[in-house]
């Protein structure tokens, strides 16, 4: 009988830890700013946050959903980053040996339907689901450009930001069109609480 009562409390426990992440999983949060830079170039910049108690990066972000992202062409900053993963361009790590702080910085590519050039570059900051507490993600995205045959010129800081959240995961992505050659750096700066702790992040691209 003893043996049945653990039995049964295992089991309740497994059930609420299952019906505890499908709950916090579901609390996924996006936000979206479009904007055009000065040659008319399309950017927009995108943010993930899971948290039970979330922030808005800004007054300029909308809130929205997954389907409207999709719907206007966009992929979630997780879908990019994966796709960045499949194609190895990311750089990524944890703060603890069982790996479940982790924090990484990302760069993916491709063409629009027209023939122009897209590029994401995407930082991320994530803790267990089950210990949800406060998260920090910053990045710095520059470029280098160049037309052909001229060489290329100096880095330019094309987007800088930080949020500092609560909850278990932070990402965001720098979404830019364009058309000439370039090269993307993407570098993040990520703690869970304690700068002391702060870790860094690098990836480049060219395109």
């Amino acid at each position: 009988m003893k043996n049945k009562n653990i039995f049964i409390l295992t089991l309740l426990i497994f059930g609420i830890s299952i019906f505890s992440y499908s709950f916090a999983s579901d609390e996924t949060f996006y936000y979206l700013y479009e904007t055009t830079d000065s040659i008319g170039n399309k950017i927009a910049i995108i943010f993930e946050i899971r948290s039970d108690n979330p922030s808005s990066p800004g007054d300029e972000f909308l809130q929205v959903s997954k389907e409207e992202l999709h719907n206007k062409g966009y992929l979630t900053p997780t879908e990019s980053e994966q796709k960045a993963r499949e194609d190895g361009y990311i750089d990524e790590g944890y703060l603890d040996l069982d790996r479940v702080y982790g924090y990484c910085s990302w760069i993916d590519t491709g063409h629009t339907s027209t023939g122009r050039k897209w590029v994401k570059c995407g930082s991320r900051t994530s803790r267990p689901w089950y210990r949800p507490g406060s998260l920090y993600v910053a990045c710095s995205t520059f470029c280098i450009r160049w037309t052909p045959p001229q060489p290329p010129g100096p880095p330019v800081l094309v987007y800088h930001d930080e949020h500092p959240t609560w909850g278990w995961y932070t990402s965001l992505t720098y979404y830019e069109e364009y058309l000439e050659p370039r090269i993307w750096w993407q570098i993040g700066w990520h703690h869970w609480g304690n700068p002391n702790e702060k870790r860094r992040s690098f990836a480049s691209r060219g395109h």
